[in-house]
């Protein structure tokens, strides 16, 4: 029998309590538990409002995706945070994490899935990494939609403080993903002249929680009646394509802006799939063999003389540095051009087993020069899979450069081509 003050309602002392949990016990029903009634309520959550944020996020993961390469769709990126800004807005930190991992996840997991080919489920891990330290940043962005104004730019900086985060740890840093890389054709794209991928990364992403704020007032319109909110969110939006004309000034076009001529040679390797690993110095011999055949179609007024020579990633997985013979085939086919030539290579980490993964500047006259920053300009992981970073199946690393020569990737894979400098 449940005391008539509790049935009332009434506040119940600690001792009626007691009495009714043991009453409850000795009928054999079992009260529910905080943890039980907090799933519960989840449950409910997932069914209604709570499901339509997880659906949100996830989609706004494949959008972001879908704004990289191959695809030349740039918006997809500003849609894809706008879902994410709409699915974390007004959240606690908790449920904030976990939309911020639904969206790392269906961001990470394709962009990563090419490199299932050649390392398998360490791929998979990675991909749950990055998607774990991408988390904390919806967190952020929930905190700065409840609690701060014109709450777009902070998301933003929040966003761009996660790339950086990224970045850099662990284990040196793992920087794909950068938003600023989605933007190639898009009207954001001349900002990066003026302040950088990071300044770049930081307007697409204001871009893109501008729009969520601007969607939910003009939701909230017809209740709230305020034109500011409206005003200030589409201020925002459109601040990073002010910023993307304003950079169109300071790049050169025209018959009268200066271009650099370089030419991409791809030597291409014995054969198909990881194997050419093992056949090292066949695929040094290859991309020294086309380097003669450009200088030759030079010399015979059948190509234009470049100013600058690229070989791809691993076109010398021989350390040209301790390997004398490497440094002869490249330095002959480097001289035979007459121009620096960019070298991919893999050479040894001069204090221990390791190896690195660097870009060598080679001049035809001072020979090996300073290293720089690697890449991949590579638009279609089908038919541009790079490989791993040294040997057969030996790990390395992207060795960093402190300086290296102004010049933006390459994406044409046929010998010559021309960009404005």
């Amino acid at each position: 029998m449940v005391s008539p003050a509790v049935e009332r309602g009434a506040s119940a002392s600690p001792r009626q309590l007691r009495d009714l949990r043991r009453r409850l016990r000795h009928a054999g029903a079992r009260p529910v538990g905080r943890r039980r009634a907090r799933w519960q309520r989840r449950a409910r959550e997932l069914r209604g409002p709570g499901g339509l944020r997880v659906l949100a996020a996830a989609a706004g993961g494949a959008a972001l995706y879908g704004s990289f390469a191959p695809s030349t769709l740039w918006w997809l990126a500003v849609v894809g945070l706008a879902l994410f800004g709409l699915a974390v807005h007004g959240r606690r930190w908790r449920p904030a994490l976990g939309l911020g991992l639904v969206f790392g996840l269906s961001f990470y997991l394709p962009l990563l899935s090419w490199t299932t080919v050649y390392v398998g489920a360490v791929a998979t891990a990675l991909a749950l990494a990055e998607a774990l330290l991408l988390a904390p940043v919806g967190a952020l962005v929930a905190a700065a939609s409840r609690r701060l104004p014109v709450w777009p730019v902070w998301a933003a900086m929040a966003w761009v403080a996660g790339e950086a985060l990224r970045g850099r740890w662990p284990f040196g840093g793992f920087p794909w993903g950068g938003i600023a890389f989605s933007q190639p054709d898009g009207p954001l794209l001349p900002a990066a002249s003026l302040l950088g991928a990071p300044g770049l990364a930081l307007l697409t992403a204001l871009a893109g929680f501008a729009l969520a704020s601007l969607l939910r007032t003009v939701r909230s319109w017809r209740a709230t009646r305020q034109a500011v909110p409206a005003v200030v969110a589409l201020a925002l939006l459109v601040l990073p394509f002010a910023g993307g004309l304003a950079g169109r000034t300071t790049v050169q076009t025209g018959a009268g802006a200066p271009t650099t001529r370089v030419a991409v040679i791809q030597g291409n390797v014995p054969e198909p799939g990881m194997e050419f690993n093992a056949r090292r110095r066949a695929v040094t011999d290859m991309h020294a063999a086309q380097t003669h055949a450009l200088a030759e179609a030079v010399r015979a007024g059948r190509e234009p003389r470049p100013d600058l020579v690229i070989w791809p990633e691993n076109s010398s997985d021989i350390d040209p540095y301790t390997n004398a013979d490497a440094a002869a085939v490249i330095s002959s086919a480097v001289r035979d051009i007459g121009v620096p030539v960019l070298v991919g290579a893999v050479v040894g980490s001069g204090t221990g087993p390791g190896t690195y993964n660097m870009g060598i500047v080679w001049d035809p006259v001072t020979g090996p020069g300073r290293p720089t920053p690697s890449g991949i300009p590579c638009r279609s992981p089908s038919t541009c899979r790079p490989g791993p970073s040294s040997g057969s199946s030996r790990p390395g690393w992207t060795a960093p450069a402190t300086s290296c020569p102004a010049a933006p990737p390459a994406t044409s894979t046929w010998p010559v081509c021309r960009w404005a400098t």
